[in-house]
């Protein structure tokens, strides 16, 4: 029996949306491949409620900030490209800081965690994207029910996922939601859409077409989880991928539309289990 959940049309009426457009495939090693820019984005979200395992990573000397996923009482997942400095070397841990919560409002300080350490992985590269996962160590615990589990295995093509974040929902502005939004994919190896044309997807790596028409990822919501959703109740069951990178277009009406692609959490499950481990 099983318990997967294919995207249907059920979810394409719940979410009154379309398949994206088909358009002409881009290189992933186009320059026009962006990790950073001025504005953010979940675009055509949808509002939804708390994810407390749902991490805001903040720096001390700038308004940026990615999300993070909470996978232990001391460690959350980020994307690799939001603490790395430079040449795979992160930021201090007194620059960053882990904030929880439903961000409805502004965030406690008791919900503020400073870190003690950062790990990158080994692999990270900035220019090809590859192995595009970190690991935060905090200096004291989560309480227990905001940690999620981490998925040890890529799930059936089709199966219902999400993914959620604080970016802004328009793409004519630059200020952050007022609360989370979320937003449905489904996986994809070959893409009639921006950003993939290889006709297939790095295995370290989930490259994930969004349901709804023109949906998106966008830069600051870089680092925030991946999730597989239970087919009938749509809780999410387990960490599957951490947001890593999006096309922007020159044009703004065109930015952070099609593709988005996520570091894979079940490939880089024994790593990211070493370093809890060795902690």
């Amino acid at each position: 029996m099983t318990t997967l959940c294919k995207v249907s049309t059920l979810l394409l009426t719940l979410a009154s949306i379309t398949s994206v457009d088909a358009k002409p495939a881009v290189n992933t090693t186009n320059s026009n491949l962006k990790s950073r820019s001025n504005v953010s984005f979940i675009v055509n979200g949808f509002p939804t409620t708390e994810k407390k395992f749902f991490a805001r990573i903040g720096f001390t000397f700038n308004t940026k900030f990615c999300g993070g996923a909470i996978i232990d009482e001391f460690w959350v997942l980020t994307a690799a490209r939001c603490v790395d400095q430079v040449n795979g070397q992160p930021y201090e841990w007194r620059h960053l800081t882990v904030e929880v919560g439903d961000f409805t409002s502004q965030v406690p300080e008791t919900s503020k965690f400073r870190v003690s350490r950062v790990h990158i992985h080994p692999e990270f590269n900035v220019t090809t994207n590859s192995h595009d996962i970190a690991l935060i160590e905090l200096k004291r615990p989560v309480p227990n029910d905001r940690i999620k589990e981490m998925c040890t295995s890529t799930p059936e093509f089709g199966t219902l996922v999400a993914t959620c974040g604080l970016g802004s929902t328009s793409r004519s502005s630059v200020a952050p939601a007022s609360s989370l939004r979320e937003l449905f994919f489904r996986e994809t190896f070959i893409s009639y859409s921006i950003p993939f044309n290889v006709g297939f997807c790095p295995d370290d790596q989930l490259c994930m077409e969004p349901v709804a028409k023109g949906g998106s990822i966008c830069n600051l919501d870089e680092g925030g989880p991946l999730y597989k959703l239970h087919c009938g109740t749509r809780i999410p069951e387990c960490i599957l991928g951490i947001a890593s990178y999006y096309i922007v277009s020159d044009n703004p009406e065109m930015n952070c539309r099609g593709d988005n692609t996520f570091a894979s959490v079940p490939f880089h499950f024994r790593w990211i289990s070493s370093i809890v481990a060795s902690g």
